[in-house]
């Protein structure tokens, strides 16, 4: 079969698109817009229909039609990107393509060359089960070298779903371990080493030790403001967890003290919309109430135990 142009760059996108899901019309089409092909879906299947036996259709001739190719081989870098990319420009739109690039973005980023951004793919489109993203992160691991930032960063991800599966204790044991290669090969200071020392103390916080939470919180805090900023988002959220800790340890009124003051700040320089600013608006209001429930116990036992010693 002699193949025109536009029929062999479709077939080279649906080649690249073989190793996941099969590709949705809108898809196809925008990446083959990237590579110099026409745009229009309607030419698209045109070019379908003349290319017979080598692709399979699913619901063809609708807007939910996905297609596939029965050949096999390799792909050049620049296809992966165009089909990357296509999707990551559909799927705010689209729910076929953003299925699409939840499921396949991130590999056709690593086959384009650019592996920085498979990583913030994988970041930006978690599966929907802790358990999940552990496995696929667990998958990704192996692809960087153990002591670069995308492989320290890949590590700590996949320690980060551990702990969303309901396995904080192999959580912490992964970040405590990965925690000095961190030092060594970014620096003390780095945000990324700033970040697993947040989970670390997160971690110990969320198993039951809160004094010590507190400490490694209050120490963050001095070394974050010291590396970034006192605003930079990373120290405002070690404050959040560092007042949360002070509650958790009995000292709700310096606690309340700590994120009265905190908000402030977060909404000047965050946004008072902000998920933090919302964070620390519910724990006000929460320990504000045990609080008084807490004072209004202690007047009840009071009375009572007074009533007893009249009688």
């Amino acid at each position: 079969m002699a193949l025109g142009e536009a029929e062999k760059r479709v077939l080279d996108v649906l080649i690249a698109a073989d190793s996941g899901p099969a590709l949705p019309i809108a898809v196809l089409a925008a990446a083959c817009a990237r590579l110099g092909g026409s745009p229009s879906e309607v030419d698209v299947r045109t070019m379908l229909v003349s290319l017979g036996p080598l692709v399979a259709r699913g619901a063809a001739g609708t807007p939910d039609e996905i297609v596939s190719s029965t050949l096999r081989g390799f792909s050049d870098l620049r296809v992966h990107a165009a089909i990357a990319d296509a999707a990551a420009m559909l799927a705010p739109t689209s729910a076929a393509a953003n299925r699409y690039a939840e499921a396949t973005e991130a590999e056709h980023l690593w086959l384009a060359g650019r592996p920085e951004e498979a990583l913030r793919s994988l970041e930006a489109r978690p599966l929907a089960e802790p358990a999940l993203n552990y496995e696929r992160w667990a998958d990704w691991v192996p692809r960087f070298h153990p002591t670069s930032l995308l492989g320290i960063q890949a590590q700590a991800r996949c320690a980060t779903w551990t702990g969303k599966a309901d396995e904080p204790r192999r959580a912490i044991q992964a970040f405590v371990a990965l925690l000095p290669t961190a030092v060594r090969h970014l620096s003390p200071c780095h945000r990324e080493t700033l970040s697993i020392r947040n989970n670390i103390a997160y971690l110990v916080g969320a198993l039951g030790d809160h004094r010590k939470a507190m400490r490694l919180f209050a120490q963050l805090v001095i070394d974050s403001t010291a590396a970034l900023s006192a605003t930079d988002e990373e120290t405002l959220h070690n404050r959040h967890l560092l007042a949360w800790t002070t509650a958790k340890c009995g000292f709700v009124s310096v606690a309340l003290h700590q994120w009265r003051q905190l908000l402030s700040d977060v909404d000047r320089e965050l946004a008072s919309n902000h998920k933090l600013a919302f964070n620390i608006r519910d724990n006000i209001d929460f320990w504000t109430a045990e609080t008084r429930a807490r004072s209004s116990r202690g007047r009840n036992w009071t009375h009572r135990h007074a009533a007893g010693a009249d009688r």
